[in-house]
């Protein structure tokens, strides 16, 4: 029988069997085409502009989100829409914490040392010296005018007579995040692509 002698029924059935893996492959395309575009080009995630790594056992993970919040209004104002401050927290004491969590904490932790993906450490003293063997913390004597070292010059953190960080144990945003009676540090990554912006951070985290 010809395909113009079948009913519409057959000629669906026809169609179907013949060219059913060219239909999928296209269906499949098709929606693999809308979810890039609706996720890249019409409605596309959020930039983050900015990272802050929060470094110690005791942080309460459901208010890094408000303090991401703060941040953004410090440097966007209210032009929020397409841009984020991400504040991360990372678990790196395995005494004190649950050993794959720290492990998992680690490696990613690592990846955006690498990636250059954190601008500024808020990180507990022990941990604080701890990583400075690795040389990651900018010396804020070169980059903080003399003003503001002398003003806070009882809460600077010196290792080898060079300024690495400034206690902000007593900033009030931080009650809210971070429990326990360690100092908490706050310091500047040495390759931290964003200066002017961790600068107007640390400002904000000293006031």
């Amino acid at each position: 029988m010809k395909y113009q002698d079948l009913n519409r029924k057959q000629k669906i059935e026809y169609i179907w069997d013949y060219y059913k893996l060219h239909i999928i492959a296209g269906c499949v395309g098709l929606i693999v085409l809308i979810y890039t575009l609706n996720a890249f080009i019409f409605n596309p995630p959020p930039k983050s502009i900015f990272n802050v790594a929060i470094m110690g056992n005791q942080v309460d993970m459901t208010k890094t989100e408000d303090l991401s919040k703060e941040l953004e209004h410090v440097l966007l104002g209210e032009d929020v829409k397409s841009s984020v401050v991400t504040v991360e927290a990372y678990f790196m004491d395995a005494e004190n914490a649950n050993p794959n969590m720290v492990m998992a904490s680690s490696a990613k932790f690592m990846a955006n040392l690498q990636e250059n993906m954190i601008d500024i450490f808020i990180i507990d003293e022990n941990q604080f010296k701890e990583l400075n063997k690795a040389g990651i913390y900018m010396e804020l004597d070169k980059v903080l005018d003399q003003k503001t070292l002398e003003q806070y010059e009882d809460s600077l953190v010196r290792i080898n007579n060079k300024i690495y960080g400034i206690d902000i144990s007593s900033n009030p945003a931080l009650s809210k995040l971070i429990f326990g009676e360690e100092k908490n540090i706050i310091s500047i990554y040495v390759n931290t692509q964003h200066l002017e912006d961790s600068l107007k951070i640390y400002q904000w985290f000293l006031k």
